[in-house]
């Protein structure tokens, strides 16, 4: 085969950037990028968002992107498929790709266009930013997904159709698509099984972010175990800021740095009923105030999604709730004097002992900084969230159903941990480094599978 007459031209679709902005979401996207530029140095990078809100420019400073902006088959609140293209950091909606009909005919008129599209070269049924869709997406060499906890029931119209369109459309095309970091579940209806297969049939590789079962699912749909792989998280591998950093930020933040051990502290009851918010409130201020007591620590509030354009802040605004109700206030503070990266969020929690807390990314960031971790949850999808975090690292008895969970059982744990920090490092440091490794595979594949061959669809820039 010939060699390349042009850069690699890869298209990274990823749910960062989305209102709230959630920093789990950013690492996935970020550490995808360097990741790709690391193992293919000299690819082009493209970047494409599912959802269509944005708030600002993704990683101010980084100068990943090749080509301008390109955000395509995001949705509205309404599932709407969306156009945008920029080169600036605010973005403005450019039109909407189809307009009438319901979700599906709006689907099976994208794919009928991306299936005239490479058998007759002209789009048909779209309207002009349509048409722009699939020609960018036609001027790529292959589509490389960076994952999410999305692929399941609760998402399925927002995320779960998108997203297998957008595997089925690229497939259409041409283009082969290569997945990483996505979980997968609980999906136990019908139609949401049927549109998993459907997707993620022509998928070259399918990175899941948890050991299990993600996996189990998709080889009960028929999916290759060749396809489908146990690899883990994207944002495993993201490289936290300097320490000098987090100490300068917890410095700011009122966090007595040397006088303490810091633990930090991730709440979050937005996602669950009120019934169960009301419970947890109080169960998690009984929580703080007894690792105060009992571990002699500083609890720092650590948000990970940020959503001031709103009224209520989801992770500062219930994490304020619960020290509202504690009796030893002026042992604990508040990680919020800014919207902090996530490099930075990371290397916060990395300067702690150890994290409590609800965000599947919290768990990340600090157990990929090798400190004890100890994961609540509420319900079956988060079960299935952190259940598949822990287990990679043989940690499931750091992981509770709040509805069930004691206080002292937790600060026990806890306080054992603490005790055997050293041993726990050690270990949790060598299960990352192999993750670490495994999560390049897809963009490994990607290269070798694209390194031979060059897209025949004549080439032209991103508008």
């Amino acid at each position: 085969m010939g060699q390349h007459t042009h850069k690699l031209r890869i298209l990274l679709i990823h749910g960062a950037g989305a209102s709230p902005r959630n920093s789990g979401d950013d690492a996935q996207a970020f550490s995808a990028a360097k990741r790709l530029k690391k193992l293919i140095p000299d690819c082009e990078l493209a970047f494409a968002r599912i959802y269509a809100e944005d708030d600002g420019s993704l990683w101010p400073g980084e100068d990943l992107v090749d080509s301008p902006h390109l955000y395509l088959l995001g949705h509205s609140a309404l599932a709407d498929f969306m156009l945008k293209c920029t080169t600036h950091a605010r973005i403005k909606p450019l039109s909407v790709l189809i307009t009438k009909g319901c979700l599906f005919m709006r689907v099976l008129r994208l794919l009928f266009a991306a299936w005239c599209k490479r058998a007759f070269g002209i789009s048909v049924l779209l309207d002009k930013c349509g048409r722009r869709v699939l020609e960018n997406l036609a001027s790529c060499d292959a589509v490389y997904c960076s994952g999410g906890g999305n692929l399941n029931d609760i998402w399925l119209r927002q995320e779960l159709l998108p997203r297998t369109t957008t595997y089925r459309v690229a497939h259409l095309l041409g283009k082969p698509v290569f997945v990483s970091g996505q979980g997968v579940g609980p999906l136990n209806s019908w139609l949401g099984k049927r549109l998993l297969q459907w997707g993620v049939w022509h998928v070259k590789v399918f990175g899941c972010r948890d050991r299990d079962e993600s996996v189990k699912l998709l080889t009960s749909l028929g999916i290759s175990s060749q396809v489908a792989q146990p690899l883990g998280d994207d944002a495993m591998d993201l490289v936290p800021a300097p320490s000098s950093r987090a100490q300068e930020i917890l410095k700011t933040e009122g966090v007595p740095v040397g006088q303490f051990t810091v633990i930090t502290m991730h709440i979050r009851f937005t996602n669950f009923s009120v019934d169960f918010r009301n419970q947890g409130i109080p169960f998690m201020a009984e929580l703080c105030d007894a690792l105060i007591e009992q571990c002699n620590c500083f609890i720092a509030f650590v948000p990970i999604s940020h959503a001031r354009e709103r009224a209520y802040d989801y992770d500062i605004g219930d994490a304020f709730e619960v020290f509202a109700k504690m009796k030893k206030r002026n042992r604990a503070a508040f990680i919020c004097g800014e919207r902090y990266s996530p490099p930075e969020i990371k290397a916060v929690i990395a300067e702690s002992v150890a994290l409590v807390g609800f965000s599947y990314h919290a768990w990340v960031f600090s157990l990929t900084s090798g400190h004890p971790t100890f994961g609540l949850y509420f319900g079956e999808y988060f079960r299935h969230k952190s259940s598949g975090l822990f287990a990679w690292y043989d940690r499931l008895n750091w992981v509770w159903d709040i509805s069930k969970a004691k206080v002292q059982d937790i600060v026990n744990e806890v306080s054992s941990a603490l005790g055997s920090a050293i041993m726990h490092n050690r270990e949790i440091q060598a299960k990352t480094q192999l993750l670490v490794l495994n999560i390049e595979k897809p963009a490994r594949l990607l290269n070798h599978y694209c390194q031979p061959q060059v897209s025949n669809y004549t080439r032209r820039p991103i508008p």
